[in-house]
């Protein structure tokens, strides 16, 4: 068992709360470019997905990353060493969901850490469409899409793919009518009022 962060496409509204906290923790500034986080939207399907960190056993990232700036801290959560990383981006391409971004104004990779335990974007989703779970760890790591082996695939045809792996047919609803998206604006007002 161990904790990750488990997104639920069907109440996800796309709000990019979850974005803004996140820059803001990691980086002071809203700049929703910069968080670790990133809500993908899928306009055939009418659904906006969460993409964020696995925390993969294996860690393709950590695998190829040529200098070891990827490693895992002591609670077995993915890390990235600024002084070590190069920005060379083959962490973004290894990643099977394409849940890595190069913040290309610091010349470094952008992982989640799950914000030492207590995930930001977590606790301050109107919506609850990301939760912080025990989950068995191998089970949840089966439903990773197997897109590690597919040539050719960016990180935002990753992030597609994983959002129509994750869907299932049938009608999603217009984020818009959602009883959340209110509260999501209020939440993204006082996040700007507050800097």
């Amino acid at each position: 068992m161990g904790k990750r962060i488990v997104a639920n496409p069907g109440r996800c509204v796309g709000c990019g709360v979850c974005e803004v906290v996140c820059s803001v923790g990691f980086e002071d500034m809203v700049n929703p470019s910069r968080s670790r986080i990133k809500v993908a939207r899928v306009e055939e399907r009418a659904v906006d997905l969460p993409v964020v960190c696995l925390q993969c056993s294996d860690a393709p990232c950590s695998d190829a990353c040529p200098v070891g700036a990827i490693g895992k801290s002591e609670v077995d959560v993915l890390r990235v060493s600024r002084e070590k990383c190069t920005g060379c981006g083959l962490c973004v391409d290894a990643c099977p969901i394409g849940a890595i971004s190069l913040d290309h104004e610091a010349g470094i990779a952008l992982v989640c850490n799950l914000c030492d335990m207590d995930p930001a974007c977590v606790k301050n989703c109107p919506t609850k469409a990301i939760e912080f779970l025990d989950v068995d760890v191998k089970e949840y790591e089966k439903n990773r899409p197997a897109l590690t082996h597919v040539e050719g695939l960016s990180a935002g045809e990753r992030r597609r793919a994983l959002a129509e792996a994750l869907g299932k047919p049938g009608k999603f609803p217009d984020p818009y009518d959602s009883p959340g998206y209110k509260s999501a604006r209020k939440v993204v007002e006082q996040v700007f009022a507050g800097r």
